[in-house]
């Protein structure tokens, strides 16, 4: 494998420095919000939200390791408050799932996505773009609206890879496996994400579903430079992963040391406020150019 390219990766650095290390986003999941009002007052917000359509979308882009040329972005959703500012999913996300409200959100954020990538239409390096779906979504409705949004916007259903939580796959495999299914029929790349390979079961799910992309668990990359059990243990998954054709990324990179580490392991794909924080790429001056050729 050849060595990363950091030339190629340096333009790309343009909010590192921007922000604490690690990601929120990726802590969505994970981290309380010990401020926020009661659940009922946080849900009725959520509502209010998307009833007034006050959210907005923010992405990071995903580069090779190798320094190939890609146009592959994860997708984070703000939520936007009253006085307008934004508000992280760590401190949404909870009572999004608790409210039943887990598809309609993930509708929203699909649909703009989709409205992105008619924007880019035409221009170089189509964007491909990562969007995280909640378990609460998975499910025939979701990928029915889908086909039907793709359709209408005639877009490439591969400009979209829909990505699952691991732990929801290990707990409801066989409604994930239809789901994975189903997207693959629809056309769009499908990806695992929080992927931690603590056993063999979990090492099966790569040959089972093969997915297009696996994504390392925060907790094998934040420490990787230093870490020998983790870096065994990411190389490990990509062992696995190269021969079913499935490419692995790595979140949370947050400097040089991480990145060679990486790299040593056989990872292919990285991500982290080392290469630039999740801004709106798409919005004004910031554009894909129109291509001239």
């Amino acid at each position: 494998m050849p060595s990363p390219d950091k030339n190629a990766l340096a333009g790309r650095r343009r909010g590192a420095g921007k922000a604490p290390v690690g990601s929120l986003d990726a802590a969505a999941d994970s981290l309380p919000s010990t401020a926020a009002p009661a659940a009922a007052d946080r849900l009725a917000q959520v509502r209010a939200a998307l009833q007034a359509d006050r959210f907005r979308l923010v992405y990071q882009p995903i580069a090779s390791v190798s320094g190939q040329p890609s146009s592959f972005y994860e997708v984070f959703v703000r939520m936007i408050a009253e006085d307008g500012h934004d508000i992280l999913p760590h401190e949404f996300m909870d009572v999004v799932e608790a409210g039943a409200l887990t598809e309609r959100l993930d509708q929203w954020v699909l649909s703009h996505a989709v409205r992105v990538l008619e924007t880019q239409r035409g221009r170089r390096g189509q964007p491909t773009l990562f969007v995280k779906l909640c378990p609460g979504s998975i499910g025939n409705s979701l990928l029915r609206w889908l086909h039907d949004t793709v359709t209408a916007a005639q877009l490439q259903p591969a400009q979209l890879v829909l990505q699952l939580r691991q732990q929801c796959v290990l707990a409801r495999p066989a409604e994930a496996q239809r789901f994975l299914e189903g997207a693959r029929a629809l056309g769009c790349g499908v990806a695992l994400e929080h992927f931690g390979a603590a056993d063999e079961r979990e090492l099966q799910l790569l040959q089972s579903l093969r997915p297009d992309f696996v994504r390392l668990a925060q907790r094998i990359t934040e420490d990787i430079s230093t870490n020998r059990q983790h870096q065994q243990l990411a190389e490990t998954i990509a062992a696995h992963c190269r021969p079913l054709g499935i490419k692995t990324i790595a979140g949370q990179v947050q400097d040089a040391l991480h990145l060679s580490a990486l790299w040593r392991c056989g990872i292919e794909y990285i991500q982290g406020y080392f290469m630039q924080e999740p801004v709106d790429v798409f919005a004004g001056d910031e554009i894909l150019p129109p291509d001239q050729a």
